[in-house]
């Protein structure tokens, strides 16, 4: 098992170095000024609405949630 993974190891790490490829291009998006930062701003607010959603959704009882079965 570890000669396998070894040798994948190796073909997978040497392969990309002996072939050729293209030159890499830059994609529209990276010329605006702090775009990254932007960018994981949005997301981080996106992931803390669906968590809020989520939440109220699935995981918020009422206050008499245990009262109701008895």
């Amino acid at each position: 098992g570890w000669i396998v993974a070894l040798v994948l190891g190796v073909i997978v790490i040497a392969v990309p170095l002996l072939l050729p490829h293209e030159m890499e291009h830059e994609a529209w998006w990276n010329s605006i000024p702090a775009w990254w930062a932007i960018f994981g701003a949005v997301v981080c607010a996106v992931i803390v609405l669906v968590s809020f959603v989520l939440g109220r959704v699935f995981l918020e009882q009422s206050e008499d949630f245990y009262d109701e079965r008895s």
